[in-house]
């Protein structure tokens, strides 16, 4: 778990004024926070920022790095510990000149991992949480990759992969529970171009695959 908050057990909510997380505000400790898209990922402890801090015309902010993790705890989400490792014999993701590639990122695996079609085993909500939670793998690689998020430039493309029956076609509107998690979690950086692809099966008949790609820079 990576932990999303500190500030002695609160969490700083956002001054408008200046665009950053300060203390102006606060939520004690073990407060339960909304759910996300349906998630049951419950309410966050808060403790375990890092100590770094920047200062902008005198008053104490935090970096963006910190903004991303207090937005995942203001969804009731957390960065996971272990995202589903490679299913073959390649990297989990790769960093080349300012680009990015993070591999094939999934809603999950083992018993819990919602897999089969969207419109025949799934439906299209399911289909979204299963979007959802591929998008928080793919946070947590980013934040692997990058050892945080202060050097994400932006997304820049999505190709998304939704396991669907042969009569369904809102791949988008499932594909849009990644999508707004991104945007969500990372604000402008979190933008990016996106495509949708059908597919009757998916690998280990998992039910949404992304592929990110990603500007960053040293």
């Amino acid at each position: 778990m990576v932990d999303a908050q500190a500030y002695g057990g609160a969490a700083p909510r956002r001054a408008a004024q200046h665009g950053h997380w300060t203390r102006s505000g606060t939520i004690e400790a073990g407060e339960p926070v909304a759910q996300g898209a349906g998630q049951p990922f419950g309410t966050m402890t808060l403790h375990g920022f890092p100590p770094r801090r920047r200062t902008l015309r005198g008053i104490q902010t935090v970096t963006f790095t910190e903004e991303a993790l207090a937005r995942l705890t203001e969804l009731g989400l957390r960065l996971p510990t272990d995202p589903p490792p490679p299913a073959g014999a390649y990297l989990p993701y790769r960093l080349h000149n300012g680009m990015g590639f993070l591999a094939a990122q999934v809603s999950g695996s083992g018993p819990d991992a919602l897999t089969g079609r969207v419109g025949a085993e799934l439906s299209t909500r399911h289909g979204q949480q299963a979007a959802r939670a591929a998008g928080l793998n793919a946070l947590a690689r980013l934040y692997q990759a990058l050892d945080g998020f202060e050097r994400l430039e932006c997304l820049l493309h999505v190709a998304g992969h939704v396991a669907s029956a042969d009569t369904f076609w809102d791949q988008p509107m499932v594909l849009d529970g990644a999508s707004l998690l991104f945007t969500d979690v990372l604000g402008e950086r979190g933008g990016h171009t996106r495509t949708a692809f059908s597919h009757p099966r998916l690998p280990h008949n998992i039910c949404v695959e992304l592929e990110i790609t990603f500007a960053y820079h040293d």
